[in-house]
């Protein structure tokens, strides 16, 4: 009997979602500032587009990263905002 292979490929996972998500959750730690924050959104938005060419996995890591990016930027903007008026 003939063992039957599996054409079904295995999805990659993106790196830069990984990088985006990793960074992301970073940039929640106030000892590193907002450069992490910068480069999460930065690396997510890239990976969401090259998901959508290559069809790997990751989109959700991606919009994850770069949604934490972008709270995390936010955060970092009102409290320079409330120091600068107190």
């Amino acid at each position: 009997m003939a063992e039957h292979q599996s054409t079904v490929k295995a999805q990659r996972m993106n790196k830069q979602a990984i990088a985006a998500f990793v960074l992301g959750i970073l940039s929640f730690f106030p000892i590193l500032g907002a450069i992490p924050a910068v480069f999460a959104i930065f690396f997510g938005r890239r990976a969401q587009k090259q998901i959508r060419v290559t069809h790997e996995k990751g989109d959700s890591l991606a919009y994850a990263g770069w949604i934490f990016g972008a709270v995390a930027l936010i955060a970092y903007g009102v409290i320079l905002l409330f120091r600068a008026i107190s």
